[in-house]
């Protein structure tokens, strides 16, 4: 309970440093440059995924879809074969420093790239890519902001069903850029923010193990409690 306390208030204090330095409330010494405010669009290209479902194979290349951004697990992918891959691969490629970002169901979740990437994605995927403009640890702090989120959901479709959002109503989505160096100085600084919280969250699942391990050599008498009179 004590770490789960501390995980909720590092989280809270993470989302106040998001708010105060992705939205220029409070700037690091040395920076006083004027931040750009630009459409995601002008920056940058953005693609969506396959629109037909691929014929899964029981290995192969890795094809991702929002289940595996959305619970942060690129190692149990659904896979496809490499004739497949190679024909998607000509209309759009995932590569080092690009962003997917969910598009479909669930919205704004996005997740850098930040792995020689050999896979393929789903339609429920938008795909940011790297530019030269941003740095793309900091665009990827930036599409978390409650500023981004907002963007989104004034263009999201909510009476489909899934709800979605169009490629190019992303594309229109505000961005706040300051200059490349303090792109790169905000990003270290919530990024180790968000390296303490997944810490934070290992040493909980530890304890969380060590608990159903005591349960189980307690509660079925493998270990007994010795009671002093």
């Amino acid at each position: 309970e004590k770490q789960e306390r501390l995980i909720a208030a590092k989280e809270t204090f993470k989302r106040g440093l998001m708010q105060v330095l992705l939205m220029n409330r409070k700037r690091f010494e040395g920076f006083n440059g004027e931040w750009e405010h630009i459409e995601l669009g002008k920056l940058t290209k953005v693609y969506d995924g396959t629109h037909s479902t691929p014929k899964y194979v029981s290995a192969g290349i890795p094809f991702y879809s929002v289940e595996n951004i959305s619970k942060e697990d690129f190692e149990n992918t659904k896979f496809i074969s490499k004739e497949v891959f190679e024909k998607e691969n000509k209309r759009v490629k995932l590569e080092e420093n690009d962003i997917l970002m969910t598009r479909i169901g669930d919205i704004g979740t996005p997740k850098l790239l930040s792995w020689k990437v050999n896979a393929s994605f789903y339609v429920s995927l938008a795909l940011i890519k790297k530019s030269e403009r941003f740095f793309s640890p900091y665009m990827e702090q930036f599409i978390k902001t409650e500023f981004f989120q907002k963007e989104l959901f004034k263009r999201t479709i909510h009476v489909a069903f899934p709800k979605k959002i169009n490629l190019g109503e992303i594309g229109d989505c505000i961005i706040k850029l300051p200059s490349l160096k303090e792109q790169k100085k905000i990003a270290c600084v919530l990024s180790n923010a968000d390296k303490e919280i997944a810490l934070l969250k290992q040493e909980l699942n530890e304890l969380q193990d060590q608990k159903r391990g005591l349960m189980q050599q307690l509660l079925t008498g493998e270990i007994r409690v010795i009671i002093k009179k």
